[in-house]
């Protein structure tokens, strides 16, 4: 059965995929609605299933799920609760994230989804509350801005990733050690020692050269983002 569940889908097998991706965005929207549920209606549950979800790799399952799903209808606006969630627990214990970020096939299709139009696949600027800073909502109190979703996932992804790893320690996910020395291609990922960054090569790559700098004054939150025009690919293009 597990061999069956796993195997990989043909390229023509649409339906397949299709209902793949549907299954996918529902395993999503089912843990954003528990987590959810936790946070409103009962508090002291929500970091024992935060922490469930954790110890059963939630990470490791989002890390090739969201670059299949993270457009579609709904996809971005759940993955923003569960993250908001796990930012709440994690804040007040960030030893929880020990060893489960970064995910840089994550990180890039939700940066992808953010600064990248999906029609046109060209670059396209920040959403409106990136630059204001002030959230519209329409009649029914939803986000009037069309693009706040898809930019704000980004940023709560990029949130998570700063608790698991604050400035001055090694980036590779498994490596807790200080950084001595930075990634000698874009000249900003911290490793601890030439040995982690051989070893974070194969998924750093991925994101190698994406810069998120430091808040400048009077900028309201939000970040100044560098990100090369390689990285405006898919990274399985």
């Amino acid at each position: 059965m597990r061999r069956n569940a796993e195997r990989k889908i043909a390229p023509s097998d649409t339906n397949a995929e299709r209902r793949a991706k549907g299954a996918i965005r529902n395993a999503i929207g089912f843990t954003a609605n528990w987590m959810h549920a936790c946070h409103f209606d009962a508090p002291a549950q929500l970091r024992p299933f935060v922490e469930l979800c954790l110890k059963a790799d939630l990470f490791a399952a989002l890390d090739p799920a969201i670059p299949r799903v993270a457009s579609m209808q709904g996809v971005a606006m759940q993955l923003i609760r569960i993250f908001f969630c796990v930012e709440n627990v994690a804040k007040a214990a960030p030893s929880l994230l020990q060893h489960q970020l970064p995910r840089p096939h994550a990180a890039h299709a939700l940066l992808l989804l953010a600064f990248m139009d999906p029609r046109t696949r060209a670059p396209r600027g920040p959403s409106e509350f990136d630059r204001t800073g002030v959230l519209r909502r329409d009649a029914r109190g939803m986000p009037a801005d069309g693009q706040f979703y898809d930019s704000a996932v980004w940023h709560m992804w990029h949130a998570l990733e700063s608790i698991a790893k604050p400035r001055g320690v090694c980036v590779r996910r498994v490596c807790d050690r200080a950084a001595a020395t930075v990634c000698g291609k874009c000249g900003a990922a911290g490793y601890c020692g030439e040995e982690c960054e051989k070893r974070d090569w194969k998924e750093h790559k991925i994101v190698c050269g994406v810069a998120v700098h430091e808040l400048e004054p009077g900028a309201g939150g939000i970040r100044r983002i560098t990100i090369p025009a390689q990285s405006m690919q898919s990274s399985e293009d």
